[in-house]
């Protein structure tokens, strides 16, 4: 949504808030809550989720209407 994603592949999932913020990774297995960012030690599962989104992205077809963000109420 926007810039905003995620990927999960097995017990691994990448989540970017936005073009500001970086990447964060979670363990599933042992952090269901995902309160524990483990990228920093993780960078390699990092950069192989986010190559696995830019492909599948990149396979998508452009929207066919501009995104305006969540705040917008008033569509044209």
């Amino acid at each position: 949504y926007g810039d905003a994603w995620a990927v999960r592949q097995g017990q691994w999932k990448l989540v970017k808030g936005d073009a500001a913020a970086g990447a964060a990774l979670y363990n599933l297995t042992r952090d269901l809550g995902e309160t524990h960012d483990v990228s920093t030690t993780r960078p390699e599962v990092v950069q192989q989720l986010a190559d696995a989104w830019r492909i599948w992205d990149g396979g998508l077809q452009p929207p066919a209407w501009p995104f305006k963000g969540a705040a917008a109420t008033n569509p044209e």
